[in-house]
């Protein structure tokens, strides 16, 4: 049946108790529902909002508000897909706005269950979840490593069903984990960082080289930077926030653990850096000023890094970062002084994805590490 409405066209309803979904075009969907009286004025509340997408889509969303209404709890029969979207997901948004997770780290999650989960499994009911649709998951992914950030999602997903009550256990735990080679990052020695410092000197990203080798940051939390983040004359750095790229664009998040941190930048790094940063403003720009992107940064890195000479390793970014906290390490021999320069969390962190020693807290560590690299033949850049 077709009526009018004020704004637009319905082509078909569909009602419950509490909430309505309206078809307004193609696609296009009005999802409403009654909310509670206002406990002091008593006065009715119907919020709404419109939905692009299937009717799916718009009866998931009503069933979310729904639920922030405290009018209903999860259905026992929900399916997997259905769960994701109008639970698992909606909640780990809600701690986006409590800065208690990463936008990324959502948007990695959807395309973790859009292309790797829901196909395999997405119409099976939560409460019906084995081990058997575990290793469906595992057995359909592409490459190992593809298996293993699917197999972490869906551990994830059904442990938030658990607090829900739709299941009393993991199967994920009853199902053998892939076999996961240790992670050894290619790293520089002192030799080729001299040669990167001296090939990225004058570029526009000699900055990041110097910053990611000296203080061991990460790519959005230099782009974050500015000048007067950075003490010239003791080398104090304070990182308090990063940017990070997403479909939303550019936007601002804390750094990696939600925590601001403090270290201190090697004095022999310290000697190029008075001469390379600008008076105020950002420490990394584009030739119009502005404040570079993070994934300018990458490509303009690996431009760069694509005319190195040969013999000298080509590693990503990330990875002198890496080259960093294993020199802390090398110089001070303490893990835990590798974990503060890197500002880990967890010093288990540390050791199993970023210090790999070659041979052998917070100023003792930069002292350290410049000593390392002036005895081992780096005088100046």
């Amino acid at each position: 049946m077709t009526f009018q409405l004020m704004k637009g066209w319905v082509k078909y309803t569909m009602r419950s108790a509490k909430g309505s979904v309206y078809q307004l075009g193609p696609d296009r969907w009005r999802v409403q529902i009654e909310a509670p009286r206002d406990a002091n004025t008593g006065k009715r509340s119907r919020p709404s909002t419109i939905v692009r997408g299937s009717r799916k889509k718009a009866e998931q969303v009503k069933a979310q508000m729904l639920i922030d209404a405290g009018y209903v709890s999860i259905s026992s029969d929900i399916d997997v897909e259905e769960y994701a979207h109008s639970v698992f997901l909606n909640r780990k948004k809600k701690l986006i706005a409590k800065g208690k997770f990463k936008i990324r780290t959502l948007e990695s999650y959807e395309e973790r269950l859009r292309l790797h989960i829901l196909p395999y499994i997405g119409h099976v009911q939560v409460q019906e979840l084995r081990p058997i649709h575990v290793r469906m998951v595992q057995d359909a992914a592409p490459t190992d490593a593809v298996a293993r950030e699917a197999r972490k999602v869906l551990s994830s997903m059904i442990t938030e069903a658990m607090y829900d009550e739709l299941l009393a256990s993991n199967p994920v735990k009853n199902v053998r984990p892939i076999d996961e080679s240790e992670y050894e990052p290619e790293q520089l020695d002192v030799e080729d960082m001299e040669v990167y410092l001296w090939h990225f000197k004058d570029t526009r990203v000699e900055n990041v080289v110097l910053l990611a080798i000296g203080g061991a940051y990460r790519r959005g939390e230099i782009v974050a930077l500015n000048a007067e983040d950075i003490n010239l004359d003791t080398g104090l750095v304070v990182i308090d926030d990063a940017l990070v790229e997403s479909r939303e664009g550019t936007i601002p998040e804390t750094p990696k653990n939600h925590k601001a941190r403090t270290n201190v930048i090697p004095a022999v790094i310290l000697e190029r850096l008075r001469e390379t940063l600008p008076e105020s403003g950002p420490v990394v720009t584009t030739l119009k000023g502005d404040r570079m992107k993070p994934n300018s940064v990458r490509k303009l890195y690996e431009k760069t890094l694509s005319t190195i000479p040969e013999g000298v390793p080509r590693i990503p970014l990330k990875n002198l970062r890496h080259t960093s906290l294993t020199a802390v390490y090398d110089a001070t021999g303490k893990m835990d002084s590798s974990q503060i320069h890197g500002g880990h969390s967890s010093e288990i962190t540390t050791k199993k994805y970023y210090v790999r020693p070659h041979d052998t807290q917070k100023c003792a560590a930069a002292d350290a590490v410049d000593a390392f690299l002036r005895n081992e033949g780096l005088e100046s850049i």
